[in-house]
């Protein structure tokens, strides 16, 4: 509980450290998105210097020691982010400098998981989406989705991106991770992509027709994305359709491609999963052929992702009322 609770109230932590101590023995763990991984009982009279040397660890007051980003940083009592990315489009700016909220806009609770963190950030009077998440081993990083998918109508825009910032392996210093029952850990790797911020949900529309509109032109990003990019999203759900700004061409846009995959790839590989995530997509929007899970259907394909836009449309339509309240549970 204290671990996951670090990584709730401290969003900017790669990993926790923490100890097990009894009147003779000390166990060393360490909490990253790939799980726990720790020590052997050490015995710390036997081992007085390492005890020394785990406490000033533990008291360092070097933040990457102790797992924090640091890109992330407080300047003049606001919190900032510096990034030097690879490729930006603007090729004149070498490093951008964002100045984020106080608090995220999401932030994922669980420890062993992508761990993605979203945080609004304003470079340039423009406010933007910086998302941070660790990529399982095996997929593909959602930046070489998004250049690809620049300019296509109902898709949310990138605006930069760095890549394996950071990887479980390398922290740990490991070559291979082996779980107590001998089965191999995947390995994730540290992401960051900014994107431009849009609206609300989709049950934030101010009309019906608005409504429909925007739907309209996510299921035509769906559409172009998968014919003319051949990229398929695998993850359609209520927070990842959302509304555009009124200076915007659409009505409404497709965002978070970190669970897409190129579809020629998917057919070529009969829909096999990674070992970093065996399920994709959220459940309650997942099509009944995937929630059924039977190896012997085909894989997940552009109908599997429609069927989530028209389950995300019934919820809005269903729970909330004409001013996109939540409607009570009778």
């Amino acid at each position: 509980m204290y671990s996951r609770e670090t990584f709730i109230q401290q969003p900017n932590r790669k990993f926790v450290y923490a100890t097990m101590l009894t009147a003779r023995d000390i166990r060393v763990l360490r909490f990253d998105r790939a799980g726990c991984y720790y020590s052997q009982k050490i015995d710390y009279h036997a081992n007085a210097v390492f005890f020394v040397k785990l406490v000033l660890l533990l008291s360092s007051f070097d933040e990457a020691v102790l797992g924090f980003d640091t890109s992330m940083y407080w300047e003049n009592g606001r919190r900032k982010m510096k990034i030097t990315p690879p490729e930006i489009f603007n090729k004149t700016t070498k490093e951008l400098v964002f100045e984020l909220e106080d608090k995220p806009l999401f932030s994922r609770r669980t420890i062993r998981s992508r761990g993605t963190v979203c945080w609004v950030g304003t470079y340039n009077d423009e406010q933007y989406i910086v998302k941070d998440y660790w990529r399982a081993d095996g997929r593909l990083c959602e930046s070489e989705f998004l250049r690809g998918l620049v300019n296509i109508k109902g898709v949310g825009q990138m605006l930069t991106y760095v890549d394996d910032r950071d990887s479980i392996k390398l922290g740990r210093g490991l070559e291979s991770m082996i779980s107590d029952s001998g089965a191999p850990v995947a390995d994730r790797s540290f992401m960051r992509v900014v994107v431009q911020k849009y609206g609300e949900t989709l049950e934030k529309a101010t009309s019906a027709h608005h409504l429909l509109c925007a739907v309209r032109d996510i299921v035509e990003g769906h559409r172009d994305s998968l014919l003319k990019v051949d990229t398929l999203h695998r993850d359609l759900s209520f927070n990842n359709l959302l509304l555009t700004l009124p200076a915007d061409d659409a009505c409404g846009v497709i965002i978070d491609w970190d669970m897409a995959t190129g579809m020629t790839d998917l057919v070529r590989e009969q829909g096999r999963g990674t070992d970093g995530d065996l399920r994709t997509g959220t459940m309650p929007y997942q099509s009944v052929k995937m929630l059924h899970g039977d190896p012997r259907l085909s894989h997940h394909d552009h109908m599997d992702d429609l069927e989530s836009i028209f389950y995300v449309l019934c919820y809005v339509l269903f729970s909330h009322d004409t001013s996109g309240k939540l409607v009570e549970n009778n």
